[in-house]
């Protein structure tokens, strides 16, 4: 699965009033989601945008602990 789809599925689980259609027009614009947001949810534009921006912080960081290369269990000394 591509990063977009998985992104597309992320945003689609977080808010899930918003269309295939509407995810995929925004390109990955979040003000073109965060409008999006405005319409479904009722938010103002400046919590829509606050809502994506932690979405995308939180995303990054679960990529970035995927990513991280594991350390090999610590071996205890041997007597």
């Amino acid at each position: 699965m591509s990063k977009w789809n998985e992104v597309k599925a992320e945003i689609q689980k977080t808010w899930s009033l918003l269309t295939h259609d509407e995810i995929e027009k925004a390109k990955g614009s979040l003000l073109s989601l965060a409008g999006s947001l405005q319409k479904k949810y009722g938010m103002a534009r400046h919590e829509a945008v606050e809502r994506l921006s932690h979405f995308v912080d939180r995303l990054s960081k679960a990529d970035a602990l995927k990513s991280e290369p594991k350390k090999p269990p610590e071996q205890s000394p041997q007597r």
